[in-house]
C-alpha cells in the first residue's frame, strides 16, 4: 500500500482550501487577491477542495459543510 497523505506537503495550495470552504463569490475574490497567487495554484486548491469535499459526502451523505463546498465549486 502507498500512503499518499503527504503529497501535498509544502504546496500553497493546500493553504487556500479554506477559499473553496468559507468564501462565496467576492469574498473569495478579495482573498485571492490578497494572496496573490497564480491561477494553477488556485486550481489545485479547489481540486484539494473538491477532493475532500467528495470524501465527506461518500462517508457522510447529508454532511451540509460539504455539499455547500460542492456547490461553491460545480456552480
Amino acid at each position: 500500500m502507498i500512503d499518499f497523505g503527504t503529497c501535498g506537503v509544502g504546496d500553497p495550495a493546500c493553504d487556500l482550501v479554506p477559499a473553496w470552504t468559507m468564501f462565496d463569490g467576492a469574498a473569495r475574490d478579495a482573498f485571492a487577491d490578497i494572496v496573490g497567487l497564480d491561477a494553477a495554484t488556485w486550481s489545485r486548491a479547489c481540486g484539494w477542495a473538491l477532493w475532500k469535499a467528495a470524501i465527506v459526502v461518500r462517508d457522510r451523505p447529508a454532511d451540509a459543510e460539504a455539499r455547500a463546498t460542492l456547490a461553491r465549486i460545480l456552480g
